[in-house]
């Protein structure tokens, strides 16, 4: 792997809260969107990376009753982010079934 990739991924894996999630800033609020995208970026590179299961559990915390997931867990609307929450449940977990509940619930929302 390029330095240069193996230095981003290392500054992307610094950059996630203590909770699990990432935001569009620095130190910022927890944002869905920015959750989901860094953990599937983190599983191209490297399946096993240990940044990725707490991500993925700290989108399940976003997902609403009816299967949607919000801009976070505070903000449950709008749902745009649902299909890439589902994509990081579906491609990012090291075992699939393990979000398949909240995979489920998110794609019956969106069909």
């Amino acid at each position: 792997m390029q330095p240069f990739v193996t230095d981003f991924i290392q500054r992307l894996a610094d950059a996630q809260a203590s909770d699990g999630s990432w935001s569009y800033t620095a130190k910022g609020t927890a944002y869905t969107e920015p959750t989901a995208l860094a953990a599937l970026a983190l599983a191209a590179h490297d399946s096993d990376h240990p940044a990725i299961g707490p991500a993925l559990q700290w989108l399940t915390t976003a997902q609403n009753e009816d299967g949607s997931i919000g801009l976070n867990p505070d903000q449950p609307t709008p749902p745009w982010p649902t299909a890439l929450a589902a994509l990081a449940w579906r491609w990012a977990a090291t075992d699939p079934a393990t979000f398949q509940p909240a995979l489920t619930r998110a794609t019956d929302w969106l069909f």
